[in-house]
């Protein structure tokens, strides 16, 4: 899920029928690597899954989107 080893204090996710995006934030600290102790805040946007696709055999199995990550702190 996370590109960033994350302690995750809080998540958040929006859903946004009408512009057909899901977005979903992490925020937390980072737990290793170069910037550890650091503030992480990741943020996932997708195109709303059409929810029949779950229905089809296999499932929906990809799932294609922006992930935007800010690091502060350090």
């Amino acid at each position: 899920m996370s590109p960033i080893p994350l302690s995750s204090r809080e998540r958040h996710r929006l859903r946004s029928p009408a512009a057909a995006l899901l977005q979903n934030t992490a925020v937390g600290t980072v737990t290793a690597g170069e910037f550890t102790g650091a503030t992480a805040v990741i943020t996932w946007i997708y195109p709303l899954a059409n929810p029949l696709q779950c229905l089809m055999p296999g499932g929906l199995t990809v799932q294609d989107g922006t992930i935007a990550v800010q690091i502060t702190g350090l």
